[in-house]
């Protein structure tokens, strides 16, 4: 699993009207429990003291510092009990504290729900939709989130989070700027002649949405003159261009690549890499890479075949028959 989903285990469908998959669900979720780390473990007194007095606070939010304070008062006193203890805490959804960020590491948050409210406010701000096409600046959380709940001083640790879990990415020529994938226009840009491009594709049985505007938070610094909507965005590299594009209805991930030949295998292998780590946060998700022949481009040939093809040192790959009834070949060296 990665880390940015860890409690995605997988994907079950369901029917609330004909109750299809309802007592496979109930299994599944009684298995995941007993999977769960801590589950059983036994706790010393001094730890569930502090577990005790963390959940009867009233505020949604304490400092580090504070929290080691009240560890001290309940004699967890070592550095490593105390973060072992926040951990375990985190793990169990009682606070929320990322110890491998030091831009969130300051604040553990008392009440998840405080995260998870703030957030949602922000992704379905109507204003921040229909007047500024997803565009965030620190300023409208004043006006979007109530102010005794989330004081200014917190909106910036608001945003950090939503960064670290790909909602969103700083516009580097603004400042205090920050652009919503999720929250795009829908409507497709002119990005220009593609025709021979050469196309690289995955195919999905389910497409989570999250998929696209993830990947488009990890390359913003390559995207082409801001060239994006909500389900598409312009990249380049050195030479190279890349049209990329998400089919939620057909459920298919495009990649187009024009430029200089030599260098498209190395923009494909960076681009795969971003979407390879974005697949691994999703547990059971079943992805096909293929490729379009640049000459047949209706022809599609499943991606690992051709590098097989390509190890074994083959001149020619033989294709499915064509509506035609002919038969292709191609050389593996579509690049």
């Amino acid at each position: 699993m990665g880390t940015n989903f860890p409690r995605i285990k997988g994907f079950l469908e369901t029917s609330c009207k004909d109750g299809k998959g309802i007592e496979e669900l109930k299994t599944r979720i009684t298995e995941e429990i007993n999977e769960l780390k801590h589950v059983g473990d036994l706790l010393p007194a001094t730890w569930f003291n502090v577990k005790k007095k963390l959940e009867a606070l009233e505020t949604d939010y304490i400092t580090y510092d504070e929290y080691m304070s009240l560890c001290q008062d309940e004699q967890v006193q070592e550095q490593e009990a105390q973060q072992t203890l926040v951990g375990f805490l985190h793990d169990l959804g009682i606070v929320v504290n990322f110890q491998d960020d030091p831009r969130l590491v300051d604040t553990n948050v008392l009440k998840p729900e405080w995260v998870t409210n703030g957030v949602y406010k922000i992704l379905n701000d109507k204003p921040l939709i229909t007047e500024h096409k997803g565009v965030l600046e620190l300023s409208q959380l004043e006006r979007i989130l109530d102010s005794n709940r989330y004081p200014r001083h917190k909106h910036s640790f608001l945003v950090e989070l939503m960064e670290k879990f790909e909602l969103c990415f700083p516009l580097t020529d603004k400042k205090d700027q920050y652009l919503i994938p999720d929250l795009l226009p829908k409507e497709e840009i002119d990005t220009g002649d593609w025709n021979n491009a050469v196309t690289f594709e995955y195919h999905y049985t389910v497409l989570p949405s999250s998929i696209f505007s993830r990947f488009m938070v990890r390359v913003y610094k390559n995207i082409s003159k801001k060239t994006y909507w909500r389900n598409g965005v312009v990249l380049h590299y050195d030479e190279c261009k890349a049209l990329v594009r998400s089919d939620r209805e057909d459920k298919i991930i495009t990649i187009s690549i024009t430029g200089q030949q030599n260098l498209r295998r190395d923009f494909l292998f960076s681009l795969r890499s971003q979407f390879d780590a974005i697949h691994d946060s999703f547990k059971g998700l079943e992805c096909i890479p293929k490729v379009r022949l640049p000459e047949h481009p209706k022809i599609l040939i499943n991606y690992e075949e051709l590098l097989s093809a390509e190890e074994a040192g083959k001149k020619n790959l033989f294709c499915r028959k064509t509506q035609t009834g002919r038969r292709l070949k191609r050389t593996p060296q579509w690049f």
